[in-house]
């Protein structure tokens, strides 16, 4: 075997083992994100560890979670607690940041991230979720962000007064006691379901899946603007084509995916 022969049996072998590493990596990570996100993984109770406390006082948020399940809370003072050893936390120009810095893969319970903050109004907050359940209640912010995986988003009694960015991801979207101003909402898969107050201009795709909004306004307070997709939309319990529905001040822009749209009012 020649010199020339030797290296290039040594780069098919190299590449031979490179390629079964990633594909026994890759069915590995498969199943492990498979478990987190139907809940095959069991909920175990772990300590929770605080990873930052301060009297300090912030007015943005920026957190990005991997598989861990977050929950934001108003609180006495700042504070992030986790089961999760990964995380980290740490204040940058009045910031938060929260970060899951690594994934255990083999991992069978569901972490916790615990944000308490002392105020019930914040600037800027900007979540970045994966697998993770994402839970949210009795807060105020000028703007949030949110970018969501496969896990159920629970929202209660959150305002927001001047942008609310949603991008959809598998899970259960559930808003419920909600004022939001500007509110764009690009579906994912899944359940989505709101019950409070727009204002603004408003722009939601559904997706795949069902939507239904519950408006605490009357109809006349809104202009709807109505897109069909693959399935039905009902306004009222009346069933809509595409158009423009109403004159109001408000207004709502709703395209269809596939899937279910009902829209009612008071």
């Amino acid at each position: 075997m020649t010199s020339a022969q030797r290296v290039i049996k040594a780069i098919a072998i190299g590449f031979a083992i490179f390629l079964i590493v990633l594909i026994f990596s890759s069915i590995l990570i498969g199943l492990s994100m498979v478990g987190h996100i139907f809940g095959l993984y069991h909920d175990v109770s772990k300590e929770l560890t605080v990873v930052l406390e301060t009297d300090y006082a912030v007015s943005n948020l920026e957190i990005d979670v991997s598989t861990a399940n977050l929950e934001l809370v108003l609180g006495s003072r700042l504070m992030v607690s986790s089961t999760d050893s990964n995380v980290r936390a740490y204040i940058e120009n009045g910031t938060l940041y929260v970060e899951e810095d690594d994934f255990d893969w083999f991992d069978t319970i569901n972490d916790q991230v615990i944000v308490q903050v002392p105020t019930e109004y914040l600037d800027f907050v900007s979540i970045d979720a994966g697998a993770g359940k994402v839970s949210l209640s009795s807060l105020k912010f000028s703007k949030l962000d949110l970018s969501l995986g496969a896990g159920n988003v629970s929202l209660r009694s959150v305002i927001v007064t001047d942008e609310v960015e949603m991008d959809g991801g598998a899970g259960k979207v559930t808003i419920e006691d909600a004022s939001f101003h500007n509110f764009s909402y690009d579906g994912g898969v899944g359940e989505f379901e709101f019950t409070g107050t727009l204002t603004g201009f408003n722009d939601l795709d559904s997706g795949i899946g069902t939507m239904t909004l519950h408006l605490n306004d009357s109809e006349e307070e809104y202009t709807f603007i109505l897109s069909t997709g693959i399935g039905s939309v009902s306004l009222n319990q009346k069933g809509c084509s595409s158009g423009t529905y109403g004159s109001g001040p408000t207004n709502v822009q709703v395209d269809g995916g596939i899937g279910s749209i009902a829209i009612e009012t008071m």
